[in-house]
């Protein structure tokens, strides 16, 4: 049985398992893999995802006592919540995890008063944009960010909830 709740000290190792699994699957091809063990040292050690557990929501899927997916995602404005990070463990992906995940996030930013919800991807993640074009999300704009391999453009989502 799939159950959402609040990520405790406990769920660190795990949370950074699948977010390790999932930037290996999901960006295989659009970033070196030298940029991504570089990335998820940084991102994901236990240090500063200890750090991030005093931060914003960040909540896990769990079965049977595994993490297999998390989210985190807090306010950047007066209504405005972004989605900082969302992972599935790749070999679980289409169970609907995902969706059980994004729907937390929607019952938080709603009962906090947001109104719209926003996110960042990066260009070429078919799996993501194409997920996130499934919800509902309109593209809102795009930057350029700086991995250990160079210069890589993140498109940015934007969820209006009505």
């Amino acid at each position: 049985m799939l159950t959402i709740r609040r990520a405790s000290e406990k769920d660190v190792a795990q949370v950074a398992q699948v977010a390790a699994a999932g930037w290996r699957y999901a960006y295989r091809g659009l970033i070196s893999p030298e940029a991504i063990e570089d990335t998820l040292g940084r991102w994901y050690s236990t240090k500063t995802m200890l750090r991030r557990l005093t931060g914003p929501p960040l909540h896990v899927a769990e079965i049977a006592g595994k993490v297999v997916g998390y989210v985190q995602h807090g306010p950047v404005g007066d209504s405005i919540h972004e989605v900082y990070a969302i992972y599935i463990d790749p070999a679980l992906l289409g169970q609907g995890i995902g969706w059980a995940l994004w729907q937390q996030v929607v019952r938080d930013v709603r009962a906090g008063g947001g109104s719209a919800i926003e996110l960042w991807v990066l260009q070429g993640n078919r799996l993501g944009i194409d997920w996130y074009t499934r919800q509902g999300g309109s593209v809102a704009g795009q930057r350029e960010i700086e991995l250990a391999d160079g210069a890589h453009t993140e498109i940015r989502y934007r969820f209006d909830l009505a």
